[in-house]
């Protein structure tokens, strides 16, 4: 049954720290940015029970979106997930850069956000995330898969450049690149640590151990109580990038490099 829906009061949100939203288009290094901040930063360390998904470790906020209300996230649930850490980490493909859609359906969140949050946009060359994201979206829209041709990639380039210029735009949002995180993580934590008032750990290895499979996240989710990753895998080989569809893409995000 579908639990009960309530928008959210002030007080609710009373004891909450101040919270950091990871904002990214679908493919990204949302998990990586979330998993660091988790794995470097005591503030954002959270856990889960056993039984749980690993999204239990992070508040999926788009599930408060008008329309969404998924029956497995409950408003109980959506605060015990968020009073856990001593600081809560939100994960967004589709909140509004001004916030407007959460707006609608909790106001007295879209406020919270808006006066105590730090927004943290990632974005990646998508030559990595469209191969990514064509793998993944049978499982995600539950539909047959699609052919990774030219029509792919101009329709889905272009739903990432339009988000991409959304967030650019909204003041105050933290801009990182994926190649940051990979490629220079400590520069990155450190650059993390000053946005966000936190004492970096500098836990070594610096990047989280990655889930290497599906049943492996499965286990995490019946027996864990923590977990490195949270990384959503895809059941499908992603299919090779083509060079002349380098063209395609706009320069800010993979077609210049």
């Amino acid at each position: 049954m579908k639990p009960a829906y309530r928008v959210l009061q002030s007080g609710d949100l009373s004891g909450i720290g101040d919270p950091v939203i990871v904002s990214t288009f679908m493919r990204s290094g949302t998990h990586l940015t979330i998993d660091l901040l988790r794995r470097q930063f005591d503030a954002f360390r959270s856990w889960k029970r056993p039984l749980e998904a690993l999204d239990s470790l992070y508040l999926p906020v788009d599930v408060l979106l008008p329309g969404w209300e998924p029956a497995d996230w409950s408003i109980p649930r959506v605060l015990e997930v968020l009073r856990r850490p001593r600081r809560p980490v939100l994960k967004t493909h589709f909140l509004d850069a001004d916030l407007m859609n959460l707006r609608q359906s909790q106001p007295v969140v879209a406020d919270w956000l808006d006066q105590r949050g730090t927004f943290l946009h990632v974005t990646r060359d998508l030559r990595q995330v469209l191969p990514s994201l064509w793998a993944f979206l049978p499982d995600w829209q539950g539909s047959d898969p699609v052919p990774f041709d030219e029509a792919f990639v101009r329709e889905w380039a272009a739903r990432a450049h339009e988000h991409a210029e959304r967030w650019r735009a909204r003041p105050g949002t933290r801009s990182i690149d994926y190649a940051e995180i990979t490629g220079h993580p400590e520069a990155l934590i450190r650059r993390l640590g000053d946005w966000l008032d936190e004492p970096p750990l500098l836990k070594l290895p610096l990047l989280p151990r990655p889930i290497k499979s599906r049943w492996e996240s499965r286990l995490l989710r019946l027996f864990a109580s923590q977990s490195e990753s949270t990384a959503i895998l895809s059941a499908r080989r992603t299919q090779p990038w083509r060079p002349d569809w380098n063209s395609l893409l706009p320069p800010c995000l993979g077609s210049s490099n």
